[in-house]
């Protein structure tokens, strides 16, 4: 079982796009550059930068998967945004958990591996 935290993370892709830029990151498109190890390894320091103080050594993220959202609002791919439209989000915006683990248990498989020391 996983003993640190792991995380599935729809980046904003500007953002991300002038981070690769600005560190001279080569990428074709949205999809490439989230594939990107190099990108996974800054938003998964990013995001422990942001949360150090305030979280336990316990809860820093171990790692990320990075999913770009610029697929069509309704479908279900891992390019696809989370929206109440493709169920991975409630009508009211919060995470619906169960439709977002069946959809991408085959990256959650893999990010879980990551989660054990």
């Amino acid at each position: 079982d996983m003993d640190r935290p792991v995380a599935l993370v729809q980046v904003n892709v500007y953002e991300l796009k002038k981070w690769a830029d600005s560190n001279s990151v080569a990428y074709t498109s949205p999809e490439d550059l989230c594939a990107n190890p190099a990108a996974a390894k800054h938003v998964c320091q990013a995001l422990n930068a942001i949360g150090k103080g305030k979280l336990g050594g316990n809860e820093a993220l171990a790692a990320v998967v990075l999913l770009p959202g610029t697929g069509p609002q309704e479908g279900t791919s891992v390019d696809c945004p989370w929206t109440p439209e493709n169920q991975y989000l409630t009508a009211s915006n919060k995470l619906n958990r169960k439709p977002i683990l069946s959809g991408f248990e085959s990256l959650m498989t893999d990010l879980k591996k990551k989660g054990i020391k």
